[in-house]
């Protein structure tokens, strides 16, 4: 009887701390006086968190990684391979700026563009964490002249086009 009882906690634990929808977001403004993009991606900490540790990327948690150039730079390279824009089939580079965590679970990692001309539209692949969890949905919000555009990546859409007229 006792081992039902423990089998049976233990079953309601794991459902209880697991969950099963992922989700990511990015908000994205394109700056005219400045001639970049500049935004905040932000991410349920320990799935980001346990990401980047599985891949090494990080070597400790979120809230006792330094906040230097070196952890914020590896961070963005990790990133920006799977959240990135182009225009006519070239890349526009990415830099992470700095991050910061939520009292509600969150990260945020602040980022910026080089120098980029507006076309009429820029390609968008936001897939980060989609390898992993093939539930992860993520959305990215777009403003540029304060109107904004949103647009949702799933797993089996993983880039879009965002015009810009």
């Amino acid at each position: 009887m006792k081992f039902f009882l423990i089998l049976l906690l233990c079953i309601c634990a794991k459902v209880n701390f697991a969950h099963t929808y992922f989700f990511a977001f990015a908000e994205v403004e394109y700056n005219v006086m400045q001639e970049k993009l500049e935004g905040t991606l932000i991410f349920t900490s320990h799935d980001l968190e346990e990401e980047l540790l599985k891949k090494g990327i990080i070597t400790s948690k979120f809230d006792k990684l330094a906040h230097d150039s070196l952890s914020i730079s590896k961070i963005g390279n990790e990133l920006f391979k799977h959240f990135n824009f182009s225009q006519n089939d070239v890349q526009i580079n990415l830099k992470a700026l700095g991050f910061s965590l939520t009292k509600n679970g969150l990260i945020e990692i602040y980022f910026e563009s080089e120098k980029v001309k507006v076309a009429d539209f820029f390609d968008v692949e936001f897939s980060n964490l989609m390898q992993d969890n093939p539930k992860q949905q993520n959305k990215i919000t777009f403003i540029k002249n304060k109107e904004k555009q949103t647009f949702v990546f799933l797993n089996g859409e993983l880039k879009r086009k965002i015009n810009l007229n």
